[in-house]
C-alpha cells in the first residue's frame, strides 16, 4: 500500500539527489566567471609548460574515456540499453582522436605529418564532438535493447567507418575553415562551432536529468553533471586568444572533470548491477516465501496430495484443524474415502472432473462441492490442482493440490449471478448501442442498437474500430490506441473513461453525429463501450461507468437520470448518483422514495401511465418533478420495463426539460406581441387612413373621435388636442373608470404648431417590459399621425382659401 507522505518524501528525496549533483557545475561556473575577473584586472595567465599539463590532460581523458568505452562492453552487455552501447562506441571514438590531438599539438609533435595547429585543433574538437553527440543521444534515448549481436557488430563497422570519414576530412583541412590564425586567434567559425557544442551539452545535461528511466542503468543524474560541465569547458575554449593561454588549460581541466563524472557513473553502475539484481532477486523469493507460509496459516485453505499408484490422497494438518477434525491423518485414504465425505448430489461431477484430468489430459481440477466437516454440517468448498509429474506411459505419479472453504463467498456468487441478469437485462434495453470489447477492440459482445447504428451485421472476429466508416472513423481509431498508450499493458482499470464524438456512416443516407463513451471493467481486461446518435442534438453527454460489477458500472455511472421503479406501487427501487444530486435528496433517501411524490401532481394519473409502460404502450411523457428544495421542474421521462429476479420492474431515464419548456414559452409571448403590435398597427393605418380623407376640420374631428378608441381598446385613454379652428379643443375619452385608476399611465405631447400643444395620454394594467415598450411605440406612431393629418388637413385649407386646386 502506496501513502500520500511516502510519494512526496520520495520526491524531496529526488530533488535534494538533482540538487547535489548541480552543485559541482555550479562551483565550476563560479570558478569561471571568478577567472574571468582575474584576467580582466591582471592580464592573461599564461600558465609554464602549457604542452606537458596539456598532454598529461588530455592523455588522462583518453583512458577515462577507454574505461567508459570497456565498463559498457565487458561489464554486462546482455542487459545495457541499446543507446549506452552507442555511447561506448563513440566514447572509444573520442578517445582515439583526443589522443591524437595531444600527441600532434606543438611542443609534443609526436604524430608524423601533422605541423598545423588547425588539424591538431579539429582532432581535438571532433573528439568533444562525438563525447557530447554520445550524452545527447543517451538523454534523448529510451531504454530499449538491441535485438541481436548483430546489431552491435554493425554498429562497430558504421562508427568506425565515421572516425575514417572524420580523420580524412582533417587531414585534408586545406580545404575546411580554419580554426585559429597565427597572430589573430579563434576565427569565427571555431567560435561558432564551440557555442553550438555549449548548447549541445546543454540539451544534453537537460533530457539526461529527466531521463529517469535509464537510472536502472547508469547514473543519469552524473551524466547531466558531466554534459554541463562539458558546456562549462565549451565556454573556456572560445575565450583563449592564444591556444596556450590559462582560458585553454581551464577547458582541459573542465574537460577531464567532465569526463571523470562519466566515467564514474558508467563504472560504478557496471560494478553495482550484478549485486543489486542479486538482492533483489534474494528479497522476492523471501517475501514470497514469507507470503506462501503467511497464506496458508491463516487462509482457509488447505493442501492435499495425492499419489494414483497407492491410491493415497493426503490432507495437510491446517485443513483437519479448519473442518473441526483434531487428528491429523482423519481425512487421510483412499479416493473412494473421499467421496465418501463429499455430497452425493456432487460426487459424481467430482469424480468425472478428476478422472477428465488424470487420465485424459484435460483441464487442472478445479471444481466447487460439498463435504462433510466434523460436526455434521455440510460446507461448500473448491478444490483446485493439477498432475506435476506422469511416467514414461504419460500415467500420473503426483497431484497436488488445495482446497478453500467458500462458505462465505457462496452467496456473494448468487448475487453476482442476480446482479449479472439485471445487466444483462439493461443491456439489451438500451436505446444507445453497446458492446463488450477488449484492448484490441475486438468486441464479445453487443446489442441491437448497436447493429443498427452501424447499418450491417458486426463481424465479432474484427476490432469495432475497423469496422466503422465515415469521415471521423480513422480519428477514432487513432484516438483509441492514444488512450490506450496512457497506461501499460495490464493495468486498463486505471485509466479514465475515454469519451469522444465523430462523425461516422450509420447506414443511412449521410453519416451521423455519435457520441462514443468506453468504460474500463474493474475487474477484467474489458471496456464497455457505449456509442449514442447524438445527430439531433449534437451536446455532450457522459455516459453509464463500471464501478464494482457490469450492472453498477452501467447503472450508476454517467450524468443522465436513472430510476429503477416498481411498477405496482410506483417505489423507486434504485437510482444513480446523478438521480440523487439532481432531487437534491441522498441516495438512500431516494431509493426509499416513490414516483409519486417525486411528480407532486395526480397519483392516479401516475398509476396509470406506469401500468401502460409495464404493458409497453407507453415509452416516453412529459411531466412535472418535485425537487427536495420545493423547485418545480419539466422533465421527459423514458421508460421501458425489464425482468428482474423473477419480477417485472421500469428502467426510467429522466432528462430534464426546463429550460426548453421556457424557451417555448418565451417563443410563445415573443410571438403573441408581434401578433399584438400587428394588430396596433392595422389600427393605426384604419385610423391614417380616415384622417387622410378629412377635407374640412369637423371631419378631421368626427375620424379622431371615432377611430380613435378603437386603436387602444384595451387600455383607457383621453386625448385634448386644442385646434385654432375650434372654439373649443378636441376632447375624446374611452375606456373603464378601472383603466383611469390604474398607475400605470403613458402620455405623449402632440405639436400641431398651435400656442399650447395638446396631449394623449393611456391608461391601463402594469405592462411587461416588452409591452410597455410596444405601447411606447405604437403611442409615438399615432401622436405623430395625428399632427401630421392635422399639418396636412390645414394646407389643404389654405390652398382652397387661396382659390387654389390642391397640391397644383
Amino acid at each position: 500500500m502506496s501513502y500520500p507522505f511516502s510519494s512526496r518524501a520520495s520526491g524531496y528525496r529526488l530533488q535534494s539527489a538533482s540538487f547535489r549533483y548541480l552543485l559541482l557545475p555550479a562551483i565550476l561556473l563560479m570558478a569561471l566567471i571568478g577567472f574571468l575577473w582575474l584576467s580582466r584586472v591582471q592580464g592573461t595567465w599564461i600558465p609554464p609548460h602549457y604542452a606537458a599539463w596539456h598532454a598529461v590532460i588530455e592523455i588522462m581523458a583518453t583512458l577515462m574515456a577507454l574505461m567508459v568505452t570497456l565498463c559498457l562492453f565487458t561489464g554486462y552487455q546482455s542487459t545495457v540499453p541499446a543507446a549506452l552501447l552507442v555511447m561506448g562506441v563513440l566514447y572509444g571514438l573520442a578517445a582515439g582522436f583526443n589522443l591524437a590531438h595531444a600527441l600532434s599539438f606543438p611542443g609534443l609533435a609526436l604524430l608524423p605529418g601533422i605541423t598545423d595547429i588547425n588539424v591538431t585543433l579539429y582532432l581535438g574538437a571532433t573528439g568533444r564532438f562525438l563525447a557530447i553527440s554520445a550524452l545527447l543521444m543517451v538523454g534523448i534515448s529510451s531504454v530499449e535493447r538491441w535485438p541481436s549481436s548483430r546489431w552491435l557488430f554493425g554498429l562497430l563497422i558504421g562508427s568506425a567507418l565515421l572516425a575514417l570519414v572524420l580523420a580524412g576530412l582533417i587531414y585534408h583541412h586545406d580545404r575546411i575553415p580554419l580554426l585559429y590564425n597565427q597572430g589573430e586567434g579563434l576565427s569565427t567559425f571555431k567560435i561558432v562551432i564551440e557555442w553550438v557544442l555549449v548548447v549541445t551539452s546543454l540539451m544534453a545535461g537537460v533530457f539526461l536529468m529527466k531521463n529517469e528511466r535509464l537510472s536502472k542503468y547508469v547514473n543519469n543524474k552524473q551524466l547531466a553533471s558531466a554534459a554541463f560541465i562539458t558546456a562549462l569547458s565549451e565556454v573556456c575554449f572560445t575565450l583563449y586568444a592564444a591556444s596556450y593561454d590559462g582560458y585553454s588549460l581551464l577547458g582541459h581541466v573542465y574537460k577531464l572533470i567532465a569526463y571523470g563524472l562519466v566515467c564514474q557513473a558508467t563504472l560504478g553502475s557496471s560494478l553495482k548491477q550484478p549485486f543489486t539484481e542479486l538482492q533483489k532477486t534474494r528479497t522476492s523469493l523471501d517475501r514470497l516465501k514469507r507470503d506462501y507460509h503467511f497464506a496458508l496459516e491463516n487462509a482457509r485453505t488447505g493442501i492435499w496430495e495425492y499419489n494414483p499408484d497407492q491410491d493415497r490422497l493426503d490432507y495437510s494438518q491446517h485443513w483437519h484443524r479448519l473442518l473441526g477434525y483434531q487428528n491429523s491423518d482423519m481425512l487421510d485414504g483412499s479416493i473412494e474415502k473421499t467421496l465418501g465425505q463429499i455430497h452425493p448430489d456432487d460426487r459424481a461431477e467430482f469424480k468425472q472432473i478428476i478422472h477428465r484430468h488424470l487420465y485424459d489430459e484435460g483441464p487442472p481440477i478445479q471444481h466447487e462441492y460439498r463435504v462433510l466437516d466434523a460436526n455434521g454440517q455440510w460446507v461448500w468448498v473448491e478444490a483446485q490442482g493439477q498432475v506435476m509429474s506422469r511416467d514414461a506411459m504419460m500415467h500420473p505419479v503426483h497431484v497436488v493440490g488445495t482446497v478453500t472453504i467458500i462458505n462465505e463467498r457462496k452467496p456473494t456468487q448468487l448475487a453476482f449471478q442476480a446482479m449479472n441478469n439485471r445487466f444483462r437485462a439493461i443491456f439489451d434495453a438500451s436505446a444507445d448501442g453497446m458492446a463488450m470489447i477488449d484492448t484490441t477492440g475486438t468486441p464479445h459482445q453487443t446489442n441491437s442498437p448497436l447493429q443498427q447504428l452501424y447499418g450491417e451485421e458486426i463481424n465479432p472476429d474484427i476490432s469495432l474500430f475497423e469496422q466503422a466508416s465515415g469521415p471521423d472513423a480513422r480519428r477514432l481509431a487513432i484516438d483509441w490506441n492514444d488512450y490506450l498508450e496512457q497506461l501499460p499493458l495490464g493495468q486498463e482499470a486505471a485509466l479514465s473513461p475515454f469519451t469522444g464524438k465523430y462523425r461516422l456512416d450509420t447506414g443511412m443516407y449521410k453519416p451521423r453525429w455519435t457520441e462514443w463513451n468506453i468504460m474500463p471493467l474493474s475487474n477484467e481486461p474489458l471496456f464497455l463501450v457505449q456509442v449514442s446518435d447524438i445527430d439531433e442534438q449534437h451536446y455532450a453527454r457522459e455516459h453509464l461507468r463500471e464501478n464494482k460489477a457490469l450492472y453498477r458500472g452501467l447503472f450508476t455511472g454517467g450524468n443522465a437520470i436513472k430510476l429503477l421503479i416498481n411498477p405496482l406501487d410506483g417505489q423507486i427501487i434504485d437510482a444513480n448518483p446523478a438521480a440523487s444530486e439532481y432531487y437534491g435528496y441522498a441516495l438512500r433517501t431516494l431509493q426509499g422514495m416513490s414516483i409519486q411524490t417525486l411528480n407532486g401532481g395526480n397519483h392516479e394519473d401516475v398509476k396509470r401511465r406506469l401500468l401502460q409502460a409495464q404493458l409497453n404502450s407507453i415509452a416516453r411523457f412529459e411531466t412535472t418533478h418535485c425537487l427536495a428544495n420545493g423547485e418545480h421542474r419539466a422533465v421527459d421521462i423514458r421508460i421501458s420495463p425489464i425482468h428482474i429476479n423473477g419480477g417485472n420492474m421500469l428502467f426510467a431515464i429522466v432528462t430534464d426539460t426546463q429550460e426548453r419548456v421556457c424557451a417555448e414559452q418565451s417563443l410563445a409571448q415573443s410571438t403573441e406581441l408581434c401578433r399584438e403590435k400587428e394588430r396596433y398597427r392595422q389600427r393605426l393605418h384604419a385610423l391614417r387612413s380616415r384622417l387622410a380623407t378629412a377635407t374640412t376640420i369637423e371631419m378631421f374631428r368626427a375620424g379622431v373621435t371615432q377611430e380613435l378608441p378603437g386603436c387602444f381598446t384595451d387600455t383607457s385613454g383621453t386625448l385634448t388636442l386644442p385646434i385654432t379652428e375650434l372654439a373649443q379643443p378636441l376632447h375624446v375619452h374611452w375606456g373603464t373608470e378601472q383603466h383611469a385608476q390604474s398607475d400605470c399611465t403613458l402620455s405623449r405631447t402632440i405639436d400641431s404648431d398651435q400656442a399650447s400643444p395638446g396631449t394623449l395620454t393611456l391608461m391601463t394594467d402594469p405592462l411587461t417590459p416588452e409591452r410597455r415598450k410596444l405601447l411606447e411605440d405604437i403611442l409615438d406612431e399615432c401622436t405623430i399621425a395625428l399632427a401630421t393629418a392635422l399639418t396636412i388637413l390645414r394646407l389643404y385649407l389654405r390652398v382652397q382659401e387661396a382659390g387654389r386646386k390642391p397640391f397644383e
